[in-house]
């Protein structure tokens, strides 16, 4: 029995780790799951995309712009200690 990542749902990564997928939505726009092992800054990269919202994520008392035309869908997940601001 092996650990192979089904490539629906799970993937990996440069260093052969498991992963989340990303996804295409039917509307066009790309669809990423953010991480919970990297910032909400460093993953918020490419316009037109609905981020999914699964971990909690402090800000840092950072101000946080949102890329163009993107969506934050929250799935559980939650914000703190920062503000979002729109392009």
């Amino acid at each position: 029995m092996t650990n192979a990542p089904d490539e629906e749902d799970l993937t990996t990564n440069e260093n052969n780790l498991l992963q989340l997928k990303d996804r295409n939505n039917l509307n066009g726009m790309g669809y990423i799951i953010l991480r919970q092992n990297k910032t909400f800054e460093e993953q918020l990269t490419q316009t037109n995309t609905i981020y999914e919202i699964r971990y909690d994520f402090d800000l840092n008392n950072q101000t946080i712009t949102i890329p163009n035309n993107s969506v934050l869908k929250f799935e559980g997940g939650s914000l703190k200690n920062g503000t979002l601001s729109g392009v």
